[in-house]
């Protein structure tokens, strides 16, 4: 078999098929030592060329990969600010709300004592009231006793004066 058959099997068959059947025909003798050598050199370049674009290929994409990695840094940058700024902001935060948690505390202490102020001014008010009612309705039977006394004695003269004749 010579260089020309070698290579129509080749383009007919492909890379992995000679590839296969190039032992045999070395060890049958029907390929020269030189023609196998070139092949096989074929093979090796086609191989080498084929590493290469993919060597190429690898690289952009490293390329790619990197570029990608430097924006990934940069938002990493970004978001790590962003975090302390929210945690800045969690803190003062944290500082207001237990701020106003005193103040509410205090509100609710004043409101009690306020309450209680209140309450004990209504209870105050009501007993005032309440005495100054009794005392007025005192007031009113004593005043009733003695409208009462006073019609009676008025009663008295007028039977009196009546029966002295002195009223027409």
């Amino acid at each position: 078999m010579d260089l020309s058959e070698l290579v129509s099997l080749l383009t007919s068959k492909g890379v992995d098929y000679l590839m296969s059947q190039l032992p045999s025909l070395i060890v049958g003798k029907q390929v020269s030592r030189e023609d196998a050598q070139l092949i096989l050199a074929y093979v090796m370049r086609e191989d080498i060329k084929a590493l290469r674009d993919e060597m190429r290929i690898m690289r952009e994409d490293m390329r790619t990969i990197r570029d990608d990695i430097k924006v990934m840094r940069d938002d990493i940058r970004v978001l790590k600010d962003d975090m302390r700024s929210l945690s800045d902001e969690v803190r003062a935060l944290r500082g207001d709300v237990k701020a106003l948690i005193e103040e509410s505390k205090i509100m609710n202490s004043k409101l009690d004592d306020l309450r209680k102020d209140i309450t004990d001014r209504i209870d105050n008010l009501r007993k005032d009231v309440l005495d100054r009612l009794d005392l007025l309705n005192n007031q009113l039977r004593v005043l009733n006793a003695n409208i009462a006394s006073t019609y009676e004695l008025t009663s008295k003269i007028m039977a009196k004066l009546m029966g002295l004749g002195i009223t027409k």
